[in-house]
């Protein structure tokens, strides 16, 4: 492993990180920004995944409408009901989920699409920086171990030295 630990100090040169400490805060650092923009990027798959489920129960709610009137308009009748029995539960579907969502006026599809739209722009634009700082993480992450290999410390030694040096 003679090239690998010459490529760590190499690399660590370039860096600018000789310092053991330096390259554990770094390393936190980045590992820190890593998982907040893993987070970021699953809350809005999250509100993407929101988005689209309720685009559904709206053109659902919009094309089950004038059966629903017609149905109320016919004193919830019984006959009525079984006719048309699939679009009512499919109205009726989707005011529970409006009301889950505690919605007073519905949004209306335009404005769900462009703001579905931004979402999966940020999205992109954060995937690519997400990207960069994964890699940068695990190759940080890597000389880190490789210089803790070669000064003999084992990870609760070098937790150890980094909460006393903070201290």
């Amino acid at each position: 492993n003679l090239k690998q630990m010459a490529q760590t100090i190499n690399y660590l040169r370039e860096q600018g990180l000789l310092d053991l400490a330096e390259l554990q805060r770094k390393t936190a650092d980045i590992t820190a920004k890593y998982h907040d923009l893993s987070e970021r990027i699953k809350s809005m798959e999250t509100r993407i995944k929101e988005i689209g489920e309720m685009k559904t129960q709206i053109i659902a709610y919009m094309r089950t409408r004038e059966v629903y009137d017609g149905y109320k308009k016919s004193g919830y009748s019984r006959a009525y009901y079984t006719e048309h029995e699939g679009e009512i539960l499919k109205h009726k579907a989707a005011q529970k989920a409006f009301d889950e969502c505690h919605l007073r006026k519905l949004p209306t599809v335009q404005s769900l699409n462009a703001e579905y739209t931004e979402l999966v722009r940020q999205k992109k634009a954060m995937y690519a920086e997400y990207s960069s700082v994964r890699g940068e993480m695990r190759e940080l992450l890597i000389h880190k171990s490789n210089v803790e290999r070669i000064l003999g410390i084992d990870e609760n030694e070098a937790k150890k030295q980094t909460e006393q040096e903070r201290n």
